[in-house]
């Protein structure tokens, strides 16, 4: 069933190109985490679908994609039992497919670290600052020459990470399955990164509470 709504979609847009601003892109299935103690550093890669919102209107485009990132120099700032780190530097490309075509590739790097910090047990929340680059655009069928994120290049990245087992520090590999990314096209629209985390680990606090005897 979601194949033909996908089908129907891309057939209508190969009938009635857009010429929109790329607002927001929903990373939401098949993206892979892997961070590495040795190098510390933090690899995004493989994915499924993602969903493209523009300003044209409020439905999300669907595509197949295939993300390539990595952020480096990591710093392990966990505490407490409670992990939480922060990279330096970190570039990808997301590129956007329809089955066999390349739609369009969308490149950048951090101007602002990438601060990652536990929200929940096994449950990873990170949010930093980037820029585009560049945006590639292979088929303008889809959404022609004029593509872009609203406003200047600054963009928000976040990243949502469930592991198998709990987390306590960055002292030791992992990797998860099921990562959600979200490049934003304003990065006001995501709250600052430290907060974010502050936000994540007082909830955590709450949850950890043990009930009164």
């Amino acid at each position: 069933m979601r194949k033909l709504f996908y089908a129907i979609v891309m057939l209508a847009l190969l009938v009635v190109p857009v010429k929109a601003a790329v607002v927001e892109v929903v990373i939401n299935l098949g993206v892979t985490a892997d961070y590495t103690t040795a190098t510390k550093t933090l690899d995004w890669s493989d994915g499924v679908m993602a969903a493209v919102l523009t300003d044209e209107g409020p439905y999300p485009i669907y595509f197949d994609v295939v993300v390539d990132a990595a952020f480096n120099d990591g710093h392990d700032t966990s505490s407490g039992g409670v992990a939480s780190a922060y990279f330096t530097s970190g570039n990808w490309n997301v590129l956007l497919k329809d089955g066999s075509t390349d739609v369009m590739k969308i490149l950048g790097h951090l101007t602002t670290r990438y601060n990652e910090g536990e929200t929940g047990p096994g449950e990873l929340y990170g949010a930093a600052v980037a820029f585009v680059d560049s945006i590639v655009v292979y088929d303008e069928s889809y959404f022609g020459d004029a593509v872009n994120f609203d406003g200047d290049n600054m963009i928000g990245v976040t990243a949502s990470t469930s592991l198998p087992g709990d987390i306590s520090d960055y002292s030791a590999n992992w990797n998860s399955t099921n990562v959600i990314v979200t490049l934003l096209a304003d990065e006001t629209q995501i709250p600052e990164p430290a907060t974010m985390i502050l936000l994540g680990l007082g909830g955590l606090a709450i949850l950890r509470r043990k009930p009164r005897a």
